[in-house]
């Protein structure tokens, strides 16, 4: 887990150093990087979270922390902003008669905006289609299931 942590922390660093100063790197040692960079950190990332799929000893108390029902709302919440982000995004983006130049507060704004919106996008989403629809499955099929294996338990 710590080897994982140590692996993609570095690759990070290396990639800082490297866009600091992109024409102090030689076209050889870029090259590598490229080569190497998204392996490096996808080795680093599966070091890192195998223990936790896993189920090492070590990591009980993260997977208990983890498990817990506090997680539930915000998973939901994050599953849909996940799957509206990059909607909205590209929906203002090429919607633009002009494009945008790349300058950092811009970016920060435009990445701010996006969020908040998608977030209070994804709770209204949740409050009007997910937990009805959550609701009425869990009384009218769950229901059903759980009566009908009371018969057979015995």
């Amino acid at each position: 887990m710590v080897l994982g942590l140590i692996l993609m922390f570095m690759m990070l660093t290396f990639n800082k150093l490297i866009n600091i100063n992109p024409d102090g790197v030689s076209f050889f040692y870029s090259f590598v990087y490229l080569l190497i960079s998204r392996p490096c950190y996808t080795i680093g990332f599966a070091l890192f979270i195998m223990p936790i799929i896993l189920e090492n000893p070590i990591c009980n108390s993260l997977r208990g922390f983890m498990a817990s029902s506090y997680w539930a709302p915000y998973s939901r919440l994050t599953y849909i902003v996940f799957l509206s982000n990059s909607v909205f995004m590209q929906w203002r983006i090429f919607n633009l008669e002009r494009g945008i130049w790349a300058d950092w507060l811009s970016c920060n704004l435009y990445f701010l905006a996006f969020t908040v919106f998608t977030f209070v996008f994804a709770f209204f989403a949740y409050m009007l289609i997910e937990a009805p629809f959550h609701n009425l499955f869990k009384d009218f099929l769950k229901s059903k299931d759980s009566k009908a294996n009371v018969f057979y338990k015995s």
